[in-house]
């Protein structure tokens, strides 16, 4: 895959990934106000572990979706060096 498309599957992976962190905030957030707000009830307590196992879960993904960009554009960035070395290798034997 050339590097530029390597990089550029990196940034849109690592733009989803700050995108999604202020929607992700907002749904954990709405469903902690609503547990607290359904506390004296008796499903307030299940709403509250719901809303934590949520936070966990999408937080991880959208670490995940940002993690993997990031490694993305190392790849690309591993790739071209390791062409632009393949180049200047194959160059070198043939200067005499």
């Amino acid at each position: 895959m050339p590097f530029k498309e390597l990089r550029a599957s990196g940034g849109a992976s690592g733009q989803v990934g700050r995108d999604l962190a202020p929607h992700v905030s907002k749904a954990v957030k709405g469903m902690k106000d609503a547990a607290e707000g359904l506390r004296d009830w008796s499903f307030g307590t299940a709403l509250e572990y719901a809303a934590s196992e949520w936070d966990t879960a999408l937080e991880g993904m959208r670490t995940r979706i940002g993690r993997s960009g990031e490694l993305l554009t190392d790849t690309a960035n591993g790739q071209q060096w390791t062409d632009s070395r393949i180049y200047d290798s194959f160059l070198k034997g043939y200067e005499r």
